[in-house]
Parts: structure tokens; sequence; C-alpha cells
């Protein structure tokens, strides 16, 4: 079980007005990364967002063109980086895609929200669990660990169409990121 944080503080509960520019951001980093095709990259331009109360551990879930956010984060509270593109509250780990935050910032206990959107992305262009790719596994694996932050990979001019996948076990500790609309 993970500690609680406040969820009545600003930060800890999303608000609607709070998706945009970490969204902005989210889209940058995935046009940045050179991992998408265009056709890909294309998809975001019709993505739509909104908050709910979603349903027991879950954080996030992506239906098409659609992401919905819960409204607390499953009850740890969010992380909603005012400057999302410089990772100032959050150290490197041993895994080359995920950043730790920094003990008592901020984003310390809390779900990043720009990893999740980064994620939920992620099934937007199509990706799966597995990411398609071995760069991708943290980050589509679908979980997240609070405090954590996911970061793209950049390999500039090369589309994810034609690379195996790679699946990992997940690390413990961490929370279902989402939950699909379409499950097979």
């Amino acid at each position: 079980m993970f500690p609680k944080v406040d969820v009545t503080s600003d930060s800890s509960v999303l608000d609607v007005n709070d998706l945009a520019p970490v969204l902005e951001a989210a889209i940058q980093l995935w046009e940045d990364s050179g991992l998408l095709s265009a056709e890909q990259f294309a998809s975001f331009k019709s993505v739509t967002n909104s908050v709910a109360d979603l349903e027991g551990d879950i954080l996030a879930q992506a239906n098409g063109n659609s992401i919905v956010l819960d409204i607390n984060a499953a009850g740890l509270g969010w992380f909603v980086d005012t400057t999302p593109l410089d990772n100032d509250e959050f150290t490197t780990s041993s895994d080359s895609t995920l950043l730790t935050a920094l003990e008592g910032s901020e984003a310390a206990g809390r779900i990043d929200l720009l990893s999740v959107l980064l994620h939920e992305l992620g099934y937007v262009t199509g990706l799966d669990h597995d990411g398609g790719v071995a760069e991708l596994a943290t980050l589509m694996g679908g979980e997240l660990a609070p405090g954590a932050r996911f970061i793209l990979p950049y390999f500039p001019f090369e589309p994810l169409t034609e690379r195996p996948p790679l699946i990992l076990p997940p690390p413990p500790d961490l929370m279902p990121l989402s939950s699909r609309g379409n499950k097979k």
C-alpha cells in the first residue's frame, strides 16, 4: 500500500485547467523524441481529455483519442509540474528512462501528471503495454510508482514501425497506470 497524500490541496486534486500546459509538454516531448511516424504524431491533433473519479487504483484511461484522468491519482495526489520540460524536481535512477523525485520536492510521493500523459498518448498513437520497442518498455509498461517520472529516449528519424517488442516484468511497488477501454 502506498502512503496517501492530502488530496484537499490544490496540487493533489486535478482540475481540467491543469491539463492543457502539461498535455502540450507531453506532445512536445513525443515530437522531439523522433520515435513517432508522421501519422502517429498526427493522432495527437484530435486528443480530448477530461477528469473523472475513476474506479480503484486506475490513474487514467485512453479510449481512441480520448484520455480520462482520475481526479486524485487513485488517492495518491497528482504532481502537476508548472515547468514540465525541465525535470528540476527529479534525479536520475538506474533506469535510463525513469527519474526519481527529489526528497522533499512537491513530486515526492505523488503521481506525475506528465508521465501519465506520456503513457496515455502512447495509446493514442497505437502503442500497447510493451511499447513495441525496448526503449519504451518502462513508459508503456502500465505501472508508475509515486515520485517517478518517465522520460522518452531520443532516436531522431526512426519511427516505431519495424522494431520487435520487448516485455519486461514490472518493478515492485507500482501503481497501474491505466485501463484501456477496449480490453482484448
